[in-house]
């Protein structure tokens, strides 16, 4: 085998090992925000709040996210945060 080969194979070992890693923490992005969901409608809205932070400290942002959370912590009379979140949902 030359290095040309060698190298060329490697990458491709690179590629296979790194993808998954991306997928599953994109798919743990989703059943965070699903759970997050299913907190929310049981009324559980401090799980759901921390169900959504969770997803930002990933580096994921989104309006969905924001405004969820917004949601979530003026159901727990947190107005400020509630604000905050929205007003970040509308960026």
């Amino acid at each position: 085998m030359d290095s040309a080969n060698i190298k060329k194979g490697i990458g491709l070992l690179l590629v296979f090992l790194v993808l998954p890693l991306g997928l599953a923490v994109a798919d743990q992005k989703d059943f965070l925000f699903q759970q997050g969901n299913e907190f929310y409608k049981a009324g559980d809205y401090e799980k759901a709040a921390r169900a959504y932070e969770q997803i930002l400290q990933m580096g994921y942002e989104s309006a969905a996210i924001y405004y969820n959370l917004g949601n979530a912590y003026f159901k727990l009379h947190q107005n400020s945060r509630a604000i905050l979140n929205y007003e970040r949902a509308l960026r």
